[in-house]
């Protein structure tokens, strides 16, 4: 299994102690945080008992559902772990559940959602037309 050295926290090397933590992309680490919560696309008509099946084995589940609208499935759902680095070991492999192939992200907070949303664009937050004209009319007088 993938993410063995996860499993177990804190390692000693040469009398030292260290945290065995994942590797986060340079590109994710500012909207990268730790989290036990993991967003799961692409799960169709998949039950929640396939949903809690399958990641029982990565670690201990506190909820695990798909998302679902007037009982039909919205296509996608959340898990939420005991504890963060079970998403994290998770994320190292491809999923395939029931032969479906499913897509797991870092769950994000609501709230943070404009904020990643904003980092993922480069920083850059798409505005109307106009809305630069103010600002340039105030710097730019006649």
């Amino acid at each position: 299994m993938c993410g063995l050295h996860l499993q177990t926290r804190v390692h000693e090397l040469k009398g030292r102690r260290l945290d065995a933590k994942a590797a986060v992309p340079k590109a994710h680490l500012g909207t990268a945080k730790l989290t036990k919560k993991m967003f799961v696309g692409g799960t169709g008509d998949l039950t929640d008992e396939d949903f809690k099946e399958h990641f029982s084995q990565y670690g201990d589940i506190e909820d695990a559902a798909v998302v679902r609208r007037e009982g039909m499935s919205r296509g996608f759902g959340f898990v939420t772990f005991a504890d963060e680095i079970s998403v994290e070991k998770c994320l190292l492999v491809n999923h395939f559940i029931k032969g479906r192939k499913v897509e797991l992200k870092r769950a994000v907070p609501k709230e943070d959602l404009g904020a990643a949303a904003v980092a993922a664009a480069g920083g850059l937050q798409a505005v109307g037309p106009g809305a630069m004209a103010a600002p340039l009319a105030a710097a730019y007088p006649p």
